[in-house]
């Protein structure tokens, strides 16, 4: 797993700055990437298991993902969201070039 620092899109709402690691090796019984989100217990109360999210990294990828459960972390208030990938992980940058390049120019 590799470490990653992001924001999680949620509604009209984002949490910033957030910690987690990444796991982009597909495990034998379900293809795909999944990870662990670290949030404050007062965070806790904006997401829900079983939702799908946006997961936006500092690094220009992004990708919409779901929580699967929060866990306490025995020795930390921090709390640990565990989530699975719905979707492939999106460099932003191509991904923008390519919403740009597909757009339709209107013309009236």
């Amino acid at each position: 797993m590799s470490e990653f620092h992001g924001n999680l899109l949620i509604g009209g709402m984002t949490l910033k700055h957030l910690s987690g690691s990444l796991d982009e090796e597909p495990p034998a019984e379900n293809a795909g990437w999944h990870g662990e989100l670290s949030i404050e217990p007062q965070q806790a109360d904006m997401i829900q298991s079983g939702r799908p999210y946006r997961l936006e990294l500092d690094d220009g990828r992004a990708g919409k993902i779901i929580i699967r459960r929060v866990d306490r972390i025995a020795g930390k208030q921090s709390l640990q969201a565990i989530f699975d990938g719905l979707s492939a992980m999106e460099n932003g940058h191509h991904r923008e070039m390519k919403l740009h390049e597909e757009s339709p120019i209107a013309v009236s």
